[in-house]
């Protein structure tokens, strides 16, 4: 039995990340110098210190009571790949900042952005949180409205911005796109793709809802999220962003495959091979647009949102950006220090450890190719449109590596949920998938001479890696099929995972 103390703590708890979760997307303050990125960090980290704080104390109240053992699972930490891949990640960049060319830029983060170390052990600590005290469905209901709700004024907002009835007396950064309580259109639009799948799981709920008892509320329910998904969706049509809608077409065919292959044996179904016939047909106009958009290679495409000149613009910095990364990683000049007097006396090391979080501009910029400095020639560069080029430079080698962990580890436990075989004596079979997939789309671009889509490949092969094992499982008649009751939130969970995962 808890005592009332812990039973506040759980709570303030509770409260806390449904705030964090409610409030940080929505928060914006035009009274402020940055508006968006800095003031959303700044409610973040003071929800994660308050749920911090109330675990701290509920776990020293549990000790004095003599019950740790009951409150702490510690197989929650223990046998988590995803706790295992955050603490890796949080260790990684502990070590960067220690040793970074600009300590207090990288562990307060820079004055646009605060994505500095204090930044990430906000999300840490959230995450330990919600890891260590969400246990009941109402809990997990909660918080799942608490990422929903929020996409409801925010896409209204957007849509209100496209039509030019902004009721705040700003300049739109970006002319013509909607960028909302984000300050950006594309993390607009990243915002949204991770929304999407989310409210789908509601109406999926509904729909459950209305086949048993709750009817009247399950066809609120079903009215509510259908009401915000059409809103989200044209949001998302307003940001005009590629990236995002690349996102969320990738993470529909990769959900709808292994939906298909869950429910492979089941009686009447169509066999895979048609039914991934019919699936690859129905994508394949999806994926040409979008590539033919992202090169900005057709009228039609460019009219939906910018002018083909501007797409093809836009497309050359982000090459130019990747090239300054590849030229960034490969030179062997040792980085000035600050103050320019002395070279960087960790120079031998940066390929392990990186530079800093929030460091990439102190390198970059000194390597920037000519293309990039012609293109971006009023701008200094701060982000490589990459993940996994801003972690080899931030943190190195050990920060790439951890970031991949993590997105692996993410899929890992979401396939193994939905009944994949990740147990047993086949659990190196997904890693086996993931590293061979990763390291081809390594390769792949080096061979044929373009060593600056090296980042795209291995996030690319990483997916297809994923891919290949859900087909693989299919095929063999693996699935046994989830023996959850949330299986469709999972799904959808693995929806946003890899809309996200895409994005960036």
């Amino acid at each position: 039995m808890h005592s009332k103390l812990g039973m506040w703590c759980g709570a303030l708890m509770e409260a806390a990340w449904l705030a964090a979760a409610a409030a940080t997307p929505f928060y914006f303050n035009i009274s402020s110098s940055q508006v968006f990125e800095p003031d959303k960090m700044l409610v973040l980290k003071f929800f994660a210190i308050l749920s911090g704080a109330a675990c701290v104390v509920k776990i020293v109240d549990s000790a004095r009571q003599r019950r740790v053992e009951d409150e702490i699972p510690q197989g929650r930490f223990l046998y988590n790949p995803i706790a295992i891949a955050v603490v890796c990640l949080a260790a990684v960049w502990t070590l960067s900042s220690i040793f970074s060319i600009l300590p207090a830029r990288s562990w307060w983060g820079s004055f646009e952005r605060a994505q500095g170390t204090f930044a990430l052990y906000a999300y840490v600590i959230l995450f330990l949180v919600v890891l260590l005290e969400l246990r009941s469905a109402a809990q997990l209901r909660r918080l799942q409205f608490a990422f929903i709700l929020p996409a409801f004024p925010i896409s209204a907002y957007a849509i209100l911005q496209y039509l030019g009835s902004d009721p705040l007396p700003w300049s739109n950064p970006v002319a013509g796109r909607s960028s909302a309580s984000m300050g950006n259109p594309i993390f607009l639009g990243a915002y949204l793709i991770m929304a999407i799948p989310l409210t789908v799981s509601g109406i999926a709920d509904a729909a459950g809802m209305m086949r048993s008892d709750g009817k009247k509320s399950g066809k609120l329910l079903a009215l509510c999220c259908s009401a915000g998904l059409a809103l989200q969706l044209i949001a998302l049509l307003c940001t005009q962003s590629r990236g995002p809608v690349m996102g969320l077409a990738a993470a529909a065919y990769l959900c709808f495959f292994v939906l298909l292959a869950m429910k492979r044996n089941a009686r009447k179904a169509p066999s895979l091979k048609w039914t991934g016939a019919a699936a690859l047909a129905t994508a394949a106009p999806v994926l040409v647009l979008a590539a033919a958009w992202f090169m900005g290679g057709t009228k039609a495409i460019s009219s939906f949102g910018r002018e083909v000149q501007e797409a093809e613009a836009t497309v050359s910095v982000r090459v130019c950006l990747w090239q300054t990364a590849v030229s960034a990683l490969g030179s062997s000049v040792s980085s000035p220090s600050p103050s320019g007097i002395v070279p960087d006396p960790l120079h031998w090391l940066r390929p392990a450890i990186g530079y800093g979080p929030e460091c990439i501009g102190h390198r970059a910029n000194l390597n920037a190719v000519p293309g990039l400095v012609k293109l971006h020639a009023d701008q200094t560069v701060d982000r490589l449109h990459n993940e996994i080029f801003d972690s080899l430079i931030s943190t190195g080698l050990l920060g790439a590596i951890a970031v991949l962990f993590l997105f692996a580890a993410a899929f890992y436990s979401a396939l193994r949920y939905l009944g994949f075989p990740c147990g047993g004596g086949r659990r190196f079979l997904f890693p086996a998938f993931v590293v061979a997939g990763s390291v081809a789309g390594v390769l792949l671009p080096w061979a044929v001479g373009a060593p600056y889509f090296a980042g795209i490949g291995i996030q690319v092969g990483l997916l297809a890696g994923v891919f290949a094992f859900a087909a693989w499982s299919a095929f063999r008649n693996l699935i046994t099929g989830s023996a959850g009751s949330r299986s469709t939130l999972v799904l959808c969970l693995l929806a946003a995972l890899t809309a996200h995962f895409v994005e960036t």
